[in-house]
């Protein structure tokens, strides 16, 4: 949804490998849609160039959509701005894409995300109660080394992390919105408490948040308060 024709094109021609039936509409022919006579999403994905009010805008109309919202949102923004992806994060959002904008990786999260609904364990549904979370981020390893993340759960003590890479517990850890500069201000300290492999080349890092990591963390992943619905996951790591 939303964004030009060309953009459309550009989003079906990146998911359509996948094999899913796509539909790119713009954004008020979706949210106009009769909700009896439309099939509900498995996947949103909105597709945003606009200023920052319209974005804030559209993910509330999409919030409040009986069938949209229901669905895991996507978010592909073209402008990398801290505010509006913490902003984007605080509106509901499972992932967020900011330039450079990987097609590949795009698709791998909304195949991901597509699935959900079917694949996630009954345990965990009822845990943690609320929508699937793959917001990709930059891992900055001991030693100048950088790779690719995926953020799944995050509180505002700690978070859960899949990695490609195995880390030992102790490890201290810098995470950073994927794309961004590593000398970002809102780049976050964190010491792997735990690391499990769920297969070849996937880890699950269990990590505290470190230093300043704690007080950045809320603010960048648009945590609430204690006592308010966590707006990216309520799941402390162990």
């Amino acid at each position: 949804m939303g964004g030009s024709a060309e953009d459309g094109r550009w989003l079906e021609d990146a998911l359509r490998p996948l094999g899913l039936a796509i539909a790119v509409v713009p954004l008020e022919t979706a949210i106009g849609a009769d909700a009896g006579a439309r099939a509900h999403p498995a996947v949103v994905v909105l597709h945003e160039r606009r200023r920052r009010e319209d974005l804030l805008a559209a993910l509330d109309r999409i919030r409040a959509d009986p069938g949209l919202g229901s669905a895991p949102l996507v978010v592909v923004d073209h402008e990398r701005d801290v505010e509006r992806f913490t902003a984007t994060v605080a509106r509901g959002a499972a992932a967020c894409f900011s330039p450079p904008i990987d097609p590949a990786q795009l698709r791998a999260t909304v195949g991901r995300l597509a699935r959900w609904r079917d694949e996630a364990h009954e345990v965990e549904r009822r845990h943690r109660r609320r929508r699937p979370l793959l917001l990709r981020l930059d891992v900055h390893l001991p030693g100048e080394a950088t790779t690719t993340g995926l953020l799944r759960d995050v509180s505002a003590i700690g978070c859960r992390l899949e990695m490609p890479v195995a880390v030992a517990p102790g490890t201290v850890l810098g995470l950073t919105p994927y794309g961004y500069d590593s000398s970002l201000e809102f780049r976050i300290g964190a010491t792997a408490r735990r690391c499990v492999e769920l297969a070849p080349g996937v880890h699950a890092v269990a990590c505290r948040f470190s230093g300043t990591g704690a007080v950045l963390a809320p603010r960048l992943f648009a945590i609430r308060p204690a006592g308010g619905a966590p707006a990216a996951g309520a799941a402390a790591p162990g």
